[in-house]
């Protein structure tokens, strides 16, 4: 999630949906889209499905829905690595 509009690529504002947390807060997300990020070996990729939400303050990455999507990763220190099954 991003309130962040100028990264999302092909932002589809008609679908908007409420986004629920830990604490059963909820916020309304504004539409989504994609954004493009630079991987190590300096090619380029897209993260799909990303939340456009205009209240937040930071950027959110749900570990949890990168599983369901068959990303893996690796944690440790202060470094996390996401892998994609190619």
């Amino acid at each position: 999630m991003t309130e962040n509009r100028v990264w999302l690529i092909d932002l589809d504002l008609s679908v908007k949906s409420g986004v629920r947390f830990a604490d059963n807060s909820t916020i309304l997300a504004e539409g989504f889209g994609k954004v493009l990020i630079m991987i190590n070996d300096g090619k380029k990729t897209f993260m799909l499905d990303v939340l456009y939400v205009l209240s937040m303050k930071n950027n959110l990455l749900s570990l949890g829905q990168l599983l369901k999507k068959g990303y893996t990763m690796t944690m440790q220190q202060n470094l996390i690595e996401v892998y994609d099954s190619k």
